[in-house]
């Protein structure tokens, strides 16, 4: 019964806001345990039913809408130096720069060691995970934006947001389409699976038909890490889809792949089309090494079509090539079996198109 007391003491007298950005590391890292321990009892009732009092609530949002937005500054100051300007900073003026991102990190780290879950920081959710985002991608110390991933990581596995909330999945969406910074739209596909894979069977039809399209917006990026970063969670969704959405994202990934590439490289629109294509290429291939040891009867048709990329420009050949031979891997045991679902015709495409499936002619 005197904790709640206690918390409004320690937020109106202790400087906890001075201790959360005080040059000492170790002191940063007490000061975030600090105000996760105080987060954690304004967040369960007390078991005497005595309540928060309500200093205690204003106290905790305000100090964690401070660090959010301290956090985001901090980000937008380094994403705005340039190369010239990073290379001659020293250390410290990057120490003190990054400040702001570790204590948000050591915050995010410190709730679930002191309240076994997330939860106190709900009512922070689309603004901490665009702050924790730009921490693991503007950061300057390798080590903190390492960590700063596994904050991400942490988001996807357990959503601090009702899986219904629209302002959570609105935030994930505007940064996995539309951020400036590569990095944290890849950031997102470590998100967004976990996500999607542990709420199948929570969120409602249109929200899961959204975090489909978002992937599918991973796969179409612009940046090839992007691209690639998203094929895992393809997988995942056509193992986890019925057949009729499998279908669909299977149509929707031949039409992308199906995309015309200008006849000169010189062209303005080259790059997007070979996003765009290989983008489609790389969502077959994950339908592909989503059965790896079976032919369903859908399969042999996306291979016959995967082939017909194999000379595509790099990357859509490598990734034709990369496929054809984890297919060839994962089912040699019984190919005699696997190899009745293949028409004589796509068997004779496949063999002329790669050379990884020659042996078995």
């Amino acid at each position: 019964w005197r904790s709640s007391p206690l918390h409004a003491h320690v937020l109106a007298t202790a400087h906890l806001d001075v201790l959360l950005v005080h040059p000492s590391k170790m002191v940063r890292a007490r000061a975030s345990f600090l105000l996760a321990s105080i987060m954690r009892f304004a967040s369960l009732p007390a078991p005497s039913g005595a309540g928060v009092r309500p200093e205690v609530l204003r106290g905790t949002d305000a100090l964690m809408r401070s660090l959010i937005k301290d956090a985001l500054d901090a980000a937008a100051a380094s994403a705005a130096t340039n190369i010239a300007e990073a290379a001659t900073a020293s250390t410290a003026d990057d120490a003190v720069m990054d400040r702001p991102l570790d204590t948000l990190v050591q915050v995010v780290l410190s709730v679930p060691t002191a309240c076994a879950s997330l939860r106190p920081l709900l009512p922070h959710a689309p603004a901490l995970l665009e702050a924790t985002v730009r921490a693991a991608t503007a950061a300057r110390a390798p080590e903190l934006r390492n960590t700063a991933k596994l904050c991400v990581l942490a988001l996807g596995h357990q959503p601090l947001a009702h899986p219904t909330d629209p302002l959570w999945l609105a935030a994930v969406d505007r940064v996995a389409r539309s951020d400036a910074e590569w990095r944290a739209r890849g950031a997102m596909a470590a998100l967004i699976g976990p996500f999607l894979f542990r709420l199948q069977f929570q969120l409602p039809p249109a929200m899961g038909a959204q975090g489909r399209d978002m992937v599918l917006a991973l796969l179409v990026d612009s940046q090839q890490e992007v691209r690639e970063a998203a094929v895992s969670i393809v997988s995942g969704l056509a193992r986890m889809s019925d057949e009729e959405q499998r279908a669909h994202m299977q149509e929707q990934l031949e039409e992308l792949a199906r995309t015309k590439l200008p006849a000169s490289r010189q062209d303005a629109s080259h790059s997007a089309c070979i996003a765009r294509r290989h983008g489609g290429v790389l969502g077959l291939a994950a339908l592909v090494r989503a059965c790896p040891y079976t032919v369903p009867q859908w399969l042999p048709g996306v291979l016959d079509l995967l082939a017909d990329h194999a000379n595509d420009p790099y990357p859509l050949n490598t990734t034709v090539k990369a496929t054809v031979a984890e297919f060839k891997r994962t089912h040699q045991d019984n190919w005699e079996e696997c190899r009745q679902a293949f028409t004589e015709d796509q068997l004779t495409h496949i063999l002329e198109s790669t050379s990884a499936l020659a042996h078995y002619a």
